[in-house]
């Protein structure tokens, strides 16, 4: 099926402003992905796009592209449009700043994060990642340090945190971090998890891949244990079971003892 159209950029307005203070860095980036996301936007990441709006896209390598290339389409143009308009949603030091680079004729930033790796490149296309500008030039140095402390004590106890907490906590510290590229993301979530659930995961190629096969390990491993607890309770005897067979003990207990007391005394057991 032939690539669809990309839709127009039309809501870009939407994003928050951003006026340069480090404080703000995170939620203009979370801004701008929930704009993206919103308006069905494909340029989470550089690279060729197929698909429509109306089924959703997906981005395919440049080997799937070369085979059928009616059916993919490089985005980086259409990045290119968005991040001038995107631009416009900078105030004070980040206009200032940004205004400066247009002046020194730095290159234009035609993509949100670069594809995550040799076989999603387009050929003889520079990659030029705006989330990477403006990261590096606006995050807090101390943030940063911060970040990647906790990025590499990063752990996961599922009897604490859901998996969907976990994604977010991990989401928030690459942001802080500035890691953008799922190379580099990749081995720390992995890290986080036990040994088990590293070897059923492998190497994931994308973030959506990794966390997908997580949820469905996790899901899988509460299910037996639910099983396993199920069977290992069947297999008990019931406390009702154990109290009629005491109850009985007793009763029978106190017959052999009136029993033997007449044997000794030829009394009757029952007086009339």
């Amino acid at each position: 099926m032939p690539v669809g159209s990309f839709p127009p950029l039309n809501f870009v307005k939407d994003v928050k402003e951003f006026d340069g203070n480090p404080e703000k860095l995170n939620d203009f980036l979370a801004s701008v992905e929930g704009n993206m996301a919103a308006y069905n936007i494909p340029l989470s990441q550089g690279g060729f796009v197929a698909g429509n709006v109306d089924d959703g896209w997906q981005y395919v390598t440049a080997a799937v592209h070369a085979q059928t290339p009616v059916e993919s389409r490089s985005n980086y143009d259409y990045g290119r449009r968005y991040f001038i308009l995107l631009a416009e949603r900078f105030m004070g030091t980040a206009r200032e700043w940004w205004i400066n680079r247009k002046m020194a004729n730095e290159p234009a930033p035609n993509c949100w994060v670069e594809c995550p790796g040799e076989t999603w490149q387009v050929p003889e296309v520079e990659e030029v990642s705006f989330r990477k500008l403006i990261v590096e030039q606006f995050s807090n140095p101390m943030d940063l340090e911060v970040a990647l402390s906790e990025l590499k004590g990063l752990k996961w106890n599922p009897n604490s945190e859901s998996l969907s907490h976990f994604k977010t906590r991990t989401t928030s510290l690459f942001h802080r971090a500035g890691i953008d590229r799922w190379i580099f993301q990749r081995p720390y979530i992995l890290a986080a998890f036990d040994t088990d659930m590293q070897r059923a995961l492998r190497l994931p190629s994308t973030a959506k891949d990794l966390w997908n096969e997580a949820q469905s390990y996790w899901i899988t491993e509460q299910a037996i244990k639910t099983q396993s607890s199920s069977k290992h309770d069947t297999g008990k005897p019931s406390s009702s079971r154990k109290m009629a067979g005491s109850n009985s003990s007793s009763s029978g207990g106190g017959n052999s003892k009136s029993h033997l007391l007449h044997m000794q005394t030829g009394r009757p057991l029952f007086s009339s």
